[in-house]
């Protein structure tokens, strides 16, 4: 996550291969505990190439906005990344 200087939040991740991956859904906080979508970026299903991904929060919070993302499976089993 990196401001840009449209006020904007650049958010950007990559995997190195992916298994069962049906989609990522990015989340936003004010106080890292309680989050709210910003968007979903469909994944790459199964995979053993590297894939970049990146969206933009055309509307982040005023000050700090911490981030996380959820990857969802096609079976419905989610995992979080780190908060950012």
């Amino acid at each position: 996550a990196k401001a840009n200087r449209n006020s904007e939040v650049d958010l950007t991740w990559l995997t190195e291969a992916e298994i069962n991956n049906d989609f990522f859904t990015i989340e936003r906080s004010k106080d890292g505990e309680h989050f709210m979508q910003v968007a979903v970026v469909d994944g790459a299903g199964t995979s053993t190439s590297e894939h970049n991904y990146m969206t933009v929060d055309r509307h982040p919070y005023s000050g700090i906005s911490y981030y996380r993302l959820m990857q969802t499976d096609f079976d419905g089993n989610k995992t979080f990344s780190e908060i950012r």
